[in-house]
């Protein structure tokens, strides 16, 4: 419509107003005027004669009686007020209707009407559906309602713009079906509404506001009930309520809602939404909130600028319109017959589609959530007893009185054990990297100690192979770096733990430098670890990578296969890549870089404590509790802690451990994570939470976290469960011992030098070594040693005379070590021949 003529669209007065409403005088009967209300209401009733004599004429749907003696207005009936009087348990039955309306009453004088906006608003004041209308002789001219609002200025179809979403009443006051009806009316009362509507909760959802509408009841219906004379005590909201609902949704335009309440003289919908569920309430929508989507400035600027933009669309457009018209219809219909077709079948594919990787991302969900139980079980499973084995060995080995063969026999399971600790670190790194659990764990380290340090560690079996170990470092390589330490170190050690492995002579260089640098800190640091072995074959380069993948030339040898795997993984979460260049009978070189930064803070090297005898004298009494359901891993903490002078209590889960706390007030609580009744986050909560709430002086525990668990992420978890720190299972004596001293400021007793029984390098171990030796006796040794028989090899060792006690003792600590690989490569060649 022009907004020129909007104005002709804003009724007057008499078009507002209802001049035939119900009217009874102040002498009547409440029960009489009620009768009233609803045979007005109802249509089976209005064909019907009137169930009392009287003088006034009743128009039908009336919601309300107006009290009248001589054309002047006493006061207004409505259904909210018989609504009040039934919630509170008043009787209509002898009660005039003098004694039940509502005065002072709010009327509009004929003369101070504006415009309908401004009639709008003032109802919208008062809280009130129901406005009198006086002339200035203060007589009764009729009556404006909610409905001959929405009547009267229906021709404005403006409602299309609005939305039900926009204008509907979402809080919604909803109760049971089997709540009783007088319940239902105390409720209306006590909250002024004019309905309840009656649903119940969604059973498949958790969503506990979630509930499916089953029917309504309104204040008429309340009307319906006294007229009958019904007992609201025994009737139940499902016996009377109105069904079916007539519904709307949020998306909805108002001009459509307002529509089906014309069409089926209702004065409110309930808004739903349907879902997977079912059909859930969302709010409600009235008469009253339709009125109130004519807000006069939002109509006026609104109305102008679609008026502003159809005028220059219809000024651009007619004629191009014009032309394509017919074209255009006939092109429409051949497409749409098309698009039809295709829709169909795009939506029965995307139906299928979308089942198919639903289906598929429950299933890999479920088996991610089992690879990660699995993961954890094992790795508790796995380290606990590891944990046991190497904690009673290390135990053993510091015991003075035993013999020099019990300290050979403690080093072999000292290192079988962490032979094995490394396979198991493997597997579960490796199946960390797959499901996705890996990160870094960035701090500032000495990049130039970390790799002397590796030099020295490989150095010596080199030279036992009579090879030669070259670090060569770039002058521009920064010596303290940002870093993942613990990564890069494992990188690095697979890289040349294999190049000294698989190269039977020449040499193994490893070196490092600086790629790049940014002004921001940034760093990109190269490394390449490079040999003389036997080399890789081209079609093995491309899968050398992928798990459990060996080269031919190295599968005779110990290993898992994951190595190289797992550095490649970690290589790309810092970062970087790595490659491989190799020639066959000429060796390999490995190349990885890694980003980092440059540190944060200095970096000062931690020296290793020795080994600890006991505590200094002058100190305090240190309460240790070790909380602990493995009989073997607490004994060992036991055995350690007593051994140097901490008094020492256990526990054998998180509710154990609660209870010491109490009773005891330890220093100091080694918390095991993993416990059954309660485990370590929840027990080490309750702690912290009767800490706080106790008003004793007594000092807060440091709590340590015993954890054999691999997955970074449940660090955070453990430190925001309460505990200070945590250490990994197995763990070792030195860091427990040194981890107590940082929190409690304990000082211990060292060994002295003089006492201490730490071994001295041995020398080194050749072929020149074996040229001195019968030939005949080699053989037998090679022989032995091919067999994997370590008792003939000790049978063979027997046979050596005294003059050579070293090369005895180091072949004996290879056999030990089950290094018969060794023992065969400084022998090649120097056997008897037949």
């Amino acid at each position: 419509m022009a907004f020129a003529n909007l104005h002709h669209y804003s009724p007057n007065v008499e078009e507002l107003i209802d001049s035939e409403p119900l009217m009874v005088p102040p002498s009547m009967p409440l029960r009489n005027v009620v009768d009233y209300m609803s045979h007005a209401e109802g249509r089976s009733c209005a064909q019907q004669s009137p169930p009392r004599e009287t003088p006034f004429e009743t128009a039908p749907q009336s919601s309300c009686a107006l009290i009248v003696q001589e054309q002047q207005l006493l006061g207004i009936f409505t259904e909210r007020d018989l609504v009040r009087l039934t919630a509170g348990g008043q009787s209509i039955e002898g009660v005039f209707i003098a004694d039940a309306m509502s005065v002072p009453l709010v009327t509009l004088p004929v003369h101070k009407f504006r415009d309908v906006f401004t009639t709008l608003a003032l109802m919208r004041q008062e809280k009130i559906r129901h406005l009198p209308v006086e002339d200035d002789q203060g007589h009764f001219v009729g009556l404006i309602t909610t409905e001959t609002l929405r009547k009267a200025i229906q021709p404005i179809n403006l409602l299309g713009l609005w939305s039900v979403g926009q204008v509907m009443i979402d809080g919604v006051i909803w109760m049971r079906p089997n709540t009783p009806l007088i319940d239902i009316a105390q409720k209306m009362s006590e909250h002024a509404i004019s309905c309840i509507v009656i649903a119940q909760p969604l059973a498949s959802t958790q969503n506990h506001h979630a509930v499916t509408p089953l029917g309504i009841i309104t204040e008429r219906d309340i009307v319906q009930y006294q007229v009958l004379a019904l007992n609201l005590h025994r009737l139940t909201a499902e016996m009377v309520m109105s069904t079916p609902l007539f519904c709307a949704h949020p998306e909805d335009n108002l001009w459509a809602v307002h529509e089906q309440m014309g069409n089926r003289r209702i004065r409110r919908l309930v808004v739903i939404s349907e879902t997977v569920h079912g059909r859930e309430l969302q709010g409600i929508v009235t008469q009253s909130d339709l009125l109130r989507s004519f807000d006069p400035i939002e109509l006026f600027s609104l109305t102008k600028s679609l008026h502003q933009d159809v005028c220059r669309l219809e000024a651009e457009k007619v004629d191009l319109l014009q032309k394509q018209n017919r074209h255009l219809e006939q092109e429409v219909q051949h497409r749409t017959a098309e698009l039809e077709q295709l829709n169909q079948s795009l939506e029965i594919h995307v139906e299928q589609r979308t089942a198919a990787l639903e289906a598929a991302r429950q299933k890999a969900d479920q088996a991610n959530r089992a690879k990660s139980e699995f993961l954890a079980s094992m790795s508790h499973e796995l380290r606990t007893p590891l944990n046991a084995i190497l904690g009673f060995s290390q135990l053993m080995s510091e015991d003075q009185a035993i013999s020099t063969q019990q300290q050979n026999t403690l080093q072999i399971i000292n290192r079988s054990g962490e032979h094995l600790l490394e396979l198991i670190n493997d597997v579960l790194d490796m199946s960390k990297i797959e499901a996705g659990r890996t990160t870094l764990n960035p701090a500032d380290f000495n990049l130039h100690g970390l790799l002397q340090s590796l030099y020295d560690m490989f150095n010596l079996k080199a030279q036992s192979k009579g090879l030669k170990l070259a670090l060569k470092l770039d002058d521009h390589l920064p010596q303290f770096i940002h870093g993942d330490e613990s990564k890069l170190r494992q990188v690095l050690i697979n890289l040349i733990g294999n190049a000294i492995k698989f190269t039977e002579a020449g040499e193994v260089s490893i070196t490092a430098g600086m790629a790049e640098q940014t002004g921001d800190g940034e760093l990109s640091l190269t490394f390449a670890v490079e040999d003389s072995g036997p080399g890789i074959a081209p079609d093995e380069v491309e899968r050398i990578f992928d798990p459990f993948i060996q080269a031919k030339s190295s599968q005779a040898q110990q290993g898992t296969g994951l190595g190289l795997a797992i550095s490649a993984q970690f290589v790309r979460l810092m970062k970087g890549d790595i490659s491989v260049c190799s020639k066959l009978s000429r060796g390999s070189i490995f190349r990885f870089t890694i980003g980092c930064q440059t540190p944060l803070s200095s970096v000062a090297p931690r020296a290793d404590l020795p080994q600890v005898m006991g505590l200094a004298p002058g100190q305090p009494t240190y309460r240790i509790l070790v909380v602990e359901d493995h009989l073997d891993s607490q004994l060992l903490l036991q055995s350690w802690l007593t051994s140097v002078g901490f008094e020492v209590k256990t526990a054998n889960n998180g509710r154990e451990a609660v209870s010491q706390f109490q009773a005891w007030h330890p220093h100091l609580i080694w918390m095991d994570m993993r416990m059954p009744v309660m485990d370590g986050m929840q027990a080490t909560r309750a702690i912290r939470a009767l800490v706080q709430e106790s008003e004793s002086q007594a000092p807060e525990p440091v709590i340590l976290a015993l954890t054999a668990s691999v997955f970074e992420e449940n660090r955070e978890k453990i430190l925001s469960a309460g505990c200070n720190k945590f250490v990994r299972k197995p763990y070792k004596i030195q860091e427990i011992y040194r981890l107590m001293a940082d929190f409690l400021e304990i000082e211990y007793l060292y060994r002295s030098s003089a006492q201490s029984s730490t071994e001295l390098p041995e020398p080194e171990l050749s072929r020149d070594c074996f040229q001195q030796l019968p030939s005949t006796w080699i053989s037998r040794l090679r022989t032995a040693a091919m067999q994997l028989d370590i008792q003939a090899i000790e049978a063979s060792l027997e046979e050596l005379t005294l003059d050579h006690p070293s090369i005895k003792t180091k072949i004996q600590k290879l056999a030990n070590d089950f290094r018969f690989d060794v023992i065969l490569e400084l022998t090649q060649g120097l056997e008897a021949t037949v």
